[in-house]
């Protein structure tokens, strides 16, 4: 069976873009929040309109292989100043494996990539009429320990495996981290329409 993308080159350019810190400011309530659609010609997924957006089109050198694109929020979260951050990456899978056999190794691949993995919540769901699998969990990073929290959607469709990971520091608030779950879970197949 081939090999799942590597998630620690995801993780580890996650971590990077959220080590940097400024002024914090949190959402006050998801609805206040403005969005766009932004993505690739096959696959987008809600911005809040004030977040950075890269895409592997408008610079391959910036982001790890598989990764389409990656958002940020233009200021910090939380007492250890960091940035949420969102990417989509995508691999070719075996042929016949499920949403949930991705998901499935997807799991068990972190949990021996993330140092202190903690299982938060699991959810099943339906994104473009695929069966699709939401987890959240907490851990540490390798680099300096510090703690942060994770939001993964497994998707497979088309013999292609996408999962949309979030990162947010640990103290995240509830609101925060529903920010975080609207984004992630807003993915679908197709293009934003302009």
């Amino acid at each position: 069976m081939k090999r799942f993308l590597s998630w620690l080159g995801v993780f580890s350019l996650l971590l990077l873009l959220s080590a940097c810190g400024g002024d914090t400011t949190e959402p006050t309530s998801v609805a206040d929040i403005e969005f766009t659609r932004v993505g690739t010609a096959d696959l987008s997924l809600d911005k809040p309109t004030s977040w950075n957006f890269l895409t592997r089109a408008e610079d391959p050198t910036k982001l790890p292989k598989g990764v389409l694109f990656i958002m940020s929020a233009v200021e910090p979260w939380g007492a250890g100043q960091t940035f949420a951050t969102v990417a989509v990456a995508e691999e070719k899978l075996p042929q016949g494996t499920s949403s949930k056999q991705y998901a499935e190794a997807g799991s068990l691949k972190t949990q021996g990539e993330i140092a202190g993995y903690k299982k938060i919540s699991e959810e099943s769901l339906s994104i473009g009429g695929q069966d699709a699998k939401l987890l959240e969990f907490s851990g540490r990073d390798s680099f300096e320990g510090t703690e942060f929290i994770w939001q993964h959607l497994f998707v497979a469709q088309d013999g292609k495996g996408y999962v949309v990971s979030s990162t947010a520091p640990q103290d995240a608030t509830v609101e925060q981290r529903t920010l975080l779950k609207r984004i992630v879970t807003s993915l679908a197949f197709s293009a934003p329409q302009q």
